[in-house]
């Protein structure tokens, strides 16, 4: 099937504000999905990633979604959940949730939503430079931080 692969690229022409763009293959499945987030939120992940990278605990999350008229979520458009799937520091395995979803041309129909949601499995040395690489799109050194796999279960 390849090498499971999540990519983000980011539009930096606003100040304060960031937009990312996600594209994801894994086993097969892809997708992609865009998301507006503050510049600081972003800054934030990067780092509850890097100390879940290092220790092992707790969480990290960013979640970009399009909403309702009335503030309920409609659709997930682009969103990353990490969390420890193991507890060594040494060589910890972490899973990485994404969610991606591209943007209906109407509010009206349920099935017209098009989104991939799945799971990565890849090891914490991998998520830490993810997240720096996170930081240097943001500040404009790389055009692309890519998460692979970095895991082989055989």
């Amino acid at each position: 099937m390849g090498t499971d692969k999540f990519s983000i690229s980011a539009d930096l022409s606003e100040e304060y504000e960031v937009s990312l763009d996600g594209v994801i293959n894994v086993s097969g499945f892809s997708g992609f999905g865009n998301g507006y987030f503050n510049r600081l939120d972003v800054f934030e992940f990067c780092d509850q990633a890097k100390v879940l990278s290092e220790t092992m605990e707790g969480r990290a999350e960013i979640i970009g979604t399009l909403g309702n008229q009335d503030g309920s979520t409609f659709l997930e458009t682009f969103s990353i959940r990490i969390y420890p799937l193991s507890t060594s520091k040494l060589n910890g395995v972490v899973g990485v949730h994404i969610t991606l979803g591209d943007y209906p041309s109407t509010d009206c129909r349920e099935e017209e939503k098009r989104k991939v949601s799945c799971e990565m499995k890849t090891r914490n040395q991998h998520l830490l430079k993810f997240s720096e690489d996170i930081r240097k799109l943001l500040s404009g050194e790389i055009t692309i931080a890519t998460l692979d796999k970095g895991l082989e279960f055989n």
